[in-house]
């Protein structure tokens, strides 16, 4: 057997973090049941994701399409949901974040 050199270059980077703040208004209800509307008790909720700095300067509230499934969530009564956001694969959240709505019966 001969021996073989192989040369390797890695890019070693820094994992960073950014801080996001989503606003009620800025979170799309999904599966809402006809003639119901909901409710934000929660004004905002926090989280935050990890990645390459690079990454992370691309990232906005606006692209990151938060949205809440609306679909298992019973009418009247206060819940606690996750609000699912658009990572990409570059990026990881450790905890998602939720926010406490209420779905709410239209007259």
């Amino acid at each position: 057997m001969q021996d073989t050199t192989i040369e390797v270059t890695a890019k070693i980077q820094k994992l960073d973090q950014k801080k996001f703040t989503v606003y009620s208004n800025q979170i799309l209800p999904q599966n809402l049941l006809n003639n119901t509307t909901v409710e934000f008790i929660d004004v905002s909720t926090d989280f935050t994701v990890f990645g390459f700095k690079e990454d992370l300067e691309q990232l906005s509230v606006n692209n990151l399409n938060p949205t809440i499934d609306l679909k298992n969530v019973p009418v009247g009564e206060a819940n606690v949901v996750e609000v699912l956001i658009n990572l990409s694969d570059k990026l990881e959240m450790y905890q998602s974040p939720t926010i406490k709505v209420k779905v709410i019966r239209r007259n």
